[in-house]
């Protein structure tokens, strides 16, 4: 008998009896969950009869429709939102296996060329996107494309939308400034290459898309209506909003994620280089990995010959006839990170793309030999990854049976990461070890047997089968065998570990080494090795303590502060020397030990968190830690995650999981700060995402609460503001949440301890304090300021919307109307948010800045530059000192209270934002732009980093010359320089910089 459910008598109601037990009958066979997939299906039904008046054809269509409603959730809501997707499939004919990439430009440059307006196209861009992600989805699951027709559209996709983008924009820029000219006076060329998944055809229906910006050359634009500008403004300009057009999320959605970072120099290079600039960096600083990079390099928009003549020019550096030395050592060390990132199941999940077996190590074999064959056997020279594996065979350079056993697994691998990314539209490539799970994705990969637990054991052996294999070829072609503790170590690092010789020698040792106090040092060698918890040690444990203790001592001498380097690592290994665990996975992956031994003596702040939580050590390196940045949806969904693993009622847990995940994120950017793989807007943005999303999930710990207790209010809402440099999305590892809490509403609360709508939102907004303040064993979420409401500390903590809008219209000081250029919607729905930020610009923008408050704005500065924390001859604050970053923050928002009423691309919190803004309006010079830019990037990134090295709020720069230098050093200063010059070389920077600033404030405020 066909399986019944409350959905199929749903929609038994709404299609024939046919047509219904044809679903029934099918269903089963593709999912794990009919009741799931049928319910995703009435809903569609509904909504595609409300939208058309009829009930859908689906009889000859099911084949592609029932396995889009058993997929999970991403394609039926997109069906529900928009059900004539179904026409637009089912009237196509038969359906196409695959698609042209010249069809997917010309139908979206066909969309976008009548468009006049940037909003516009970003819309229709978006808009594309979902329509073809589900029609490549559809005929996906519906087995009418193999992976690489699925790759291949979804790649086409992608290059098509960014040719869009820049046909679009570089034509707005025209108009404003004219065509940008060659020296030879033609028109210079722009190209945008394609790099990793992207260039190779192989994306991702959730991949990034990696790309680099190139123009021909320098020179000057033509002029147009906003005059003429540099070549290289124009296509930075140009690749700025490019990137804008597809990256940025709106109301649509976004179109694909970019990441720039493997641009030359990477988050420090420049958005767009010139073909000379960038010839010059691969062919003289360019390493290895970014040749391994340049192998699936495509030119994907632009000007393609370009692309193609630049990428030639490059043969020779990416593909090398001979390897020298240094290369093999770059590939052996690429190989230890990537061993040292592997994934492990981390919470019963294995990652199909970077764990043991997976997709990361089939790209390693594949490039590895790329890179050491290419430079002779021209053949190799492909960008994609089965068809290397296929010329690698072919030219009898891999064994023939690794070859197919990889292709085969690479195959399997990708479909199933293609099947998870689309059941959410989420980047996951984890798998979960549930069964549930592993039933659900047997289905949607195809095991469609009668019997589940058949399709079920079919998917785990083949699984288990593709992994082995993989790890089994990678192994065989890479692994070396264990070096013996001695091999490679410094002769005077082996004096100390083994005890050879007698103290003075030692001492001798270790002065060498680079430690200032070497006695102090040998005391602390000699507390570890006799320490109780290595006597203890089992005999495995105690091998893997003598293996690593020799590495130990010489990343410690090689950390830019060796003394503060081994206290660290005394104090870590007294939390964690009695558990073999750690050894073993310190010895195992020596750049795991190495980056927690450059933390150790560098930064008091990370090395305490990872002595205060050392379980956090193998998650974290090993799995986060290989993501530098996490959407706000990501991290929402994992916290969400964790707490529902508690208790609705059990506040104290709920309370620990949200500061646990608090830290472990923080600690997440504040590595990737320091190591160099985020820059300062995003390090700065992470903190803001973060904070939002451990706010939002505080406000529902803390409503649940008081609903518990009190009921609820029908029609009522509370709207939350983040204010100061949360509401800008400026914070920095130290930041308090600034908040101001308004409500909207009238009534009492449902519950028999009834409250007024008042005293109502003042109980959530108190709880909601308490739980980001209380301390408990995992410390504080977050410091609370409310000091920016209505009246300051006098006035109510909870404010009623019309209380807010009076209060600033009529009662509020001009610093008042200042603060709120920060304010940002964080909590409520979206119509209040639009309403509360309407209110917020009247209040700021709309009306006019006169000179007497320009001056009370300066005299407020002038205060607290003499009275907070004032400087002398050797006390330099780099936040509201002379020079600093308050200067360009005042600076910045005076203009915006100035200009914001006619411009209104001015009205944002984030200051870097409204500098970029203020140039673009001509209401800052190109000079004067260009010093208050880098300086404001300069010093906060030198408040962050300091923020992360002292361990402490404090905006002081340090006096004492050591930790100048470790400042120095983790900012990039002195490399190649002799010990102590790093520090020096930063102080030089920061004076120049801060009287550079002094210098622009004075100048537009000379006057006053």
């Amino acid at each position: 008998m066909p399986h019944t459910s409350s959905g199929s008598e749903v929609l038994a109601t709404l299609l024939s009896p046919s047509v219904v037990d044809a679903i029934l009958e099918r269903l089963p066979r593709l999912t794990s969950d009919a009741d799931a997939a049928l319910t995703n299906g009435e809903r569609w039904v509904e909504a595609y009869i409300n939208e058309q008046g009829a009930a859908p054809a689906v009889l000859g269509h099911l084949d592609w429709l029932l396995p889009v409603w058993a997929s999970g959730a991403f394609l039926p809501r997109l069906m529900v939102r928009r059900p004539w997707l179904f026409d637009s499939l089912a009237n196509a004919g038969e359906l196409p296996k695959r698609r042209p990439w010249e069809a997917f430009r010309d139908e979206i440059l066909m969309r976008t060329a009548p468009l006049r307006d940037a909003a516009a196209v970003a819309g229709t861009l978006r808009n594309f996107k979902t329509e073809q992600i589900f029609s490549i989805g559809a005929r996906d699951l519906a087995g009418r494309m193999d992976l690489l027709d699925v790759t291949w559209e979804l790649s086409s996709l992608a290059s098509a939308c960014v040719e869009a983008a820049y046909r679009f924009h570089r034509a707005e820029l025209v108009r404003q400034f004219g065509e940008p000219l060659t020296a030879a006076g033609s028109p210079a060329g722009f190209v945008v290459l394609g790099m990793g998944k992207l260039g190779g055809w192989e994306l991702n229906f959730s991949s990034d898309i990696d790309l680099i910006y190139l123009y021909e050359e320098q020179g000057q634009t033509a002029g147009g209506e906003a005059g003429s500008t540099a070549n290289v403004d124009f296509f930075s300009r140009l690749a700025k909003k490019i990137t804008s057009a597809i990256h940025d999320v709106t109301e649509d959605g976004f179109v694909f994620r970019v990441d720039l970072r493997l641009r030359p120099e990477g988050n420090y290079g420049p958005i767009v280089n010139s073909l000379v600039a960038a010839e010059s960096y691969y062919a003289n600083w360019g390493q290895t990995w970014e040749r391994a990079a340049m192998l699936k390099a495509r030119p994907v928009a632009g000007d393609i010959e370009l692309g193609d003549e630049f990428l030639a020019s490059l043969t020779g550096v990416i593909y090398r006839r001979y390897l020298d030395y240094g290369t093999v050592e770059d590939i052996k060390l690429m190989k230890q990170k990537i061993d040292a990132n592997l994934s492990r199941n981390v919470h019963g999940a294995w990652d199909v793309k970077l764990g043991r077996g997976g997709i990361r190590e089939i790209e390693f074999v594949v490039q590895t030999l790329q890179l050491i064959h290419a430079g002779k056997q021209k053949q190799l020279r492909t960008r994609q990854t089965l068809e290397a594996l296929s010329l690698l065979d072919e030219l009898e350079l891999i064994d023939p049976e690794d070859a197919v056993a990889l292709a085969r697994a690479y195959d399997f691998h990708r479909r199933l990461e293609h099947r998870l990314q689309i059941e959410h539209e989420r980047q996951t490539q984890r798998l979960s070890d549930e069964d549930r799970a592993h039933r659900r994705m047997a289905r949607l990969m195809g095991y469609d047997d009668e019997d589940p637990d058949a399709a079920l054991a079919r998917f785990r052996q083949d699984l288990g089968i593709h992994r082995d294999a993989v790890q089994d070829v990678y192994r065989r072609l890479f692994e070396e065998p264990e070096k013996e503790i001695s091999e490679g170590v410094n002769p005077r690092i082996l004096a100390v570990t083994e005890g050879e010789g007698n103290d003075e020698e030692r001492i001798a040792a270790l002065r060498e080494l680079g430690f200032d106090d070497p006695e102090n040092a040998l005391e602390i060698m000699r507390r570890l090795a006799g320490a109780r918890y290595v006597r203890r040690l089992d005999t495995k444990g105690r091998r893997y303590f003598e293996r690593i203790m020799p590495l130990f001592l010489s990343e410690c001498a090689a950390s830019p502060s060796p003394d503060l380097a081994l206290a660290h690592l005394e104090d870590f290994m007294g939390r964690v020397g009695g558990f073999s665990a750690y050894h073993s996975l310190l010895a195992e992956n020596p750049a795991t030990l190495k980056l927690l031994v450059r933390l150790f003596g560098m930064s008091p702040f990370l090395s305490k968190f990872f002595i205060r939580h050392p379980e956090l050590l193998d998650q974290l390196v090993l799995s986060s830690y290989a993501m530098p940045v996490k959407s706000a949806a990501t991290m929402r969904a994992e916290l969400e995650a964790a707490l529902s693993e508690t208790e609705p009622e059990d506040e104290e847990a709920q309370l620990d999981i949200l500061r646990r995940f608090k830290n472990t994120e923080m600690l997440r950017v504040a590595m990737n700060d320091v190591e160099g793989e985020l820059d300062l807007i995003e390090v700065t943005t992470q903190l803001a995402d973060l904070g939002d999303v451990v706010l939002r999930a505080a406000i529902r710990i803390a409503r649940a609460l008081i609903e518990r207790r009190h009921g609820v209010i029908p029609g009522s809402q509370l709207v939350v503001l983040g204010m100061g440099k949360f509401g800008g999305r400026e914070m920095n590892y130290s930041s308090d949440l600034d908040l101001i809490f308004i409500y909207q509403g009238e009534g009492e609360s449902s519950g028999e301890r009834s409250l007024g709508v008042g005293q109502y939102y003042a109980k959530v907004v108190q709880r909601l304090i308490s739980t980001l303040t209380l301390a408990t064993r995992e410390g504080v979420a977050y410091p609370i300021d409310t000091r920016l409401r209505p009246s300051g500390n006098q006035g109510a903590l909870v404010t009623t919307m019309a209380g807010f809008e009076n209060y600033h219209h009529s009662v509020a000081a001009i610093w008042e109307r200042q603060a709120l250029i920060k304010a940002r919607p964080i909590v409520g729905d979206e119509e209040s948010a639009v309403h509360v930020t309407e209110v917020l610009h009247h209040a700021v923008y709309e009306r006019p800045l006169t000179d007497e408050q320009v001056s009370e704005i300066l005299r407020v500065r002038h205060r607290m530059e003499k009275e907070i924390d004032p400087e002398n001859d050797s006390r330099y604050n780099i936040k509201t000192g002379r020079g600093g970053i308050v200067d360009i923050e005042f600076l910045v928002q005076i203009l915006q209270l100035r200009h914001g009423g006619e411009y209104h691309t001015l009205r944002t919190p984030n200051t870097f934002a409204a500098l970029g803004e203020l140039h673009d309006l001509g209401l800052l010079g190109n000079d004067d732009y260009q010093m208050l830019r880098d300086a404001f990037l300069f010093l906060r990134r030198l408040e962050n980093r300091m923020r992360v090295l002292q361990d402490s709020a404090r905006s002081n720069l340090p006096k004492d010359p050591g930790a100048v230098e470790r400042l120095a050093l983790s900012m990039g200063y002195g490399r190649g320089a002799s010990r102590g010059e790093a520090g020096a070389l930063l102080l030089k920077e920061f004076a120049r910089v801060r009287e550079n600033v002094r210098e622009i404030f004075l100048k537009h405020f000379e006057n006053h």
